[in-house]
């Protein structure tokens, strides 16, 4: 059914490989030479975790000299040609196509009616991997491969992957977020840090993740060294770049006030735990915490399995988010396609994303007709207030001493108190801002119309100026959150008075 492929065909222009190496020296780690053990050989990944890789699994799927050629190419790509994580795809991928062909014999030859019929079967990135594979085999000009297949590689195309608006078209929970619900989002994982439902690391994961739209592998890679607490910036590695390792190019960007707080709690806990200053080659995510005893270890965590344990807490208290919605691709489709429609240039998206070249960008913006119904639909006033936005809460007459008085929020002229912070001043957006945290603990006394009037001054001078409508919008669920201290302290003096 699959063609002669239990003969072993040598081509005029082909030649055997002289012998296997002793030793390779990978891309992901060129400091040192790791002897070649077919059996199994400890590996960097790019995420800084080694894993145990082993060629001879195949053995029994293949002849003596097929397998033999096979080890030669994948360790050829391993010796400074491919970085680990490309070679693991190959093996893996050859591996299954093999075993799924549940052949009688041992291959000496793959053909392209083997390869045909894996095709049928694969989705389109699959098959890329396979032929990524053929084609680096027959470059090399190894035997092996039967010269149909050898043919069909070298002219035929590879095939051609769904873009990302037709997937998004088919699959509702692969289309962005709307920003309603990024906020919704921001405010369960400050819900849950506050609650202490979340530890720090697992605060920074979710805001590098909403804020940054980074990828696992970058938050893997990230070191103590790569933050700049002073600066308030995070230098962060750009993965896929061909034949060099991750870290040889870094990207520096400033960080949000929100995720400047975050990186500045969690390398406080890690101090607090290590009870030593860190070393600047730490991981940046290595808190170990499967033991019920957080300790830090020298390997940085796996960053997929930490958001599957972690993003359930999340999805559990929003509405029409499901646990499998959230992963960071989408949050990368989400961050780039709002810039997109706020009209941010070429160069602005590309740093977004992290990207040395703008070539791949379309593939994470979607800007179809409906998207941008829906964020003007979004836009609009009545949309973008939101109804619980003060999340805090309201002290009843002469309860104000409860708070300390290092713990106060004053005014801008800072003249009068309007509340206190139940936890520890953070100073982000002060005093305003204080409105929209669940740490807010405002005073019935509070001068909060003062607040509001000057707020709603601030936006009509917007409007004035003719300010884009999202700059003129920007502050109005904090304008709802002070109308709402307000109706809740005259709630309060209305029944004090009754009383």
């Amino acid at each position: 059914m699959y063609g002669p492929y239990t003969e072993f065909v040598v081509g005029s222009e082909e030649v055997f490989p002289d012998g296997l190496p002793t030793h390779i020296k990978v891309i992901d780690n060129e400091s040192r030479l790791i002897p070649v053990n077919l059996d199994g050989m400890m590996l960097p990944k790019t995420d800084g975790i080694e894993s145990v890789f082993r060629l001879r699994n195949v053995e029994d799927l293949l002849t003596p000299a097929t397998a033999t050629i096979y080890y030669a190419v994948v360790l050829h790509a391993l010796d400074g040609h491919r970085k680990v994580s490309t070679a693991v795809q190959w093996f893996s991928r050859f591996e299954r196509m093999i075993r799924r062909l549940n052949l009688t014999a041992r291959v000496a030859s793959i053909t392209l009616k083997m390869y045909m019929e894996e095709a049928r079967q694969s989705s389109p990135n699959d098959l890329k991997t396979l032929r990524s594979l053929l084609r680096y085999w027959i470059r090399l000009r190894y035997p092996g491969i039967a010269p149909d297949l050898k043919a069909h590689i070298l002219t035929s195309q590879s095939p051609k992957s769904a873009t990302s608006i037709e997937i998004q078209a088919r699959k509702a929970h692969e289309r962005p977020f709307s920003i309603e619900k990024v906020r919704s989002i921001h405010r369960q994982v400050d819900d849950l840090y506050i609650d202490g439902k979340f530890n720090p690391q697992q605060n920074l994961l979710w805001r590098l993740m909403i804020s940054e739209a980074l990828r696992p592998s970058q938050m893997q890679l990230l070191r103590v060294k790569d933050v700049s607490l002073s600066a308030k910036t995070l230098a962060v590695p750009l993965v896929k770049l061909h034949g060099r390792p991750s870290r040889s190019r870094m990207m520096t960007v400033s960080v949000s006030e929100a995720v400047h707080v975050a990186l500045r709690d969690h390398l406080a806990w890690m101090e607090k735990l290590s009870g030593r200053n860190l070393s600047p080659d730490q991981p940046l995510f290595c808190v170990n915490i499967n033991q019920h005893v957080p300790f830090l270890q020298k390997q940085s965590l796996g960053i997929t399995s930490l958001i599957v344990r972690t993003r359930g807490r999340i999805t559990d208290h929003i509405a029409d988010l499901g646990d499998l919605d959230l992963f960071t691709r989408r949050f990368k489709h989400t961050k780039l396609t709002h810039l997109a429609i706020l009209g941010a240039p070429l160069e602005v998206l590309r740093q977004a994303a992290f990207h040395t070249t703008t070539g791949s960008l379309t593939r994470y913006v979607n800007l179809t007709d409906e998207m941008a119904e829906a964020y003007e639909r979004q836009m609009d006033p009545h949309f973008v207030l939101v109804i619980n936005a003060f999340r805090g809460s309201v002290l009843d007459a002469g309860n104000e001493k409860s708070i300390p008085e290092d713990n106060l929020i004053l005014d801008a002229e800072l003249n009068d108190s309007l509340g206190g912070c139940g936890d520890e001043l953070c100073g982000v957006l002060a005093p305003d801002g204080c409105y929209i945290c669940p740490r807010f603990k405002a005073f019935v006394d509070g001068p909060h119309d003062q607040v509001l009037a000057k707020m709603e001054k601030a936006r009509e001078r917007k409007v004035l100026m003719l300010l884009p409508v999202e700059t003129i919008q920007r502050d109005d669920n904090i304008i709802s959150a002070v109308k709402q201290v307000i109706h809740i302290c005259e709630s309060k003096r209305k029944n004090e008075c009754r009383e």
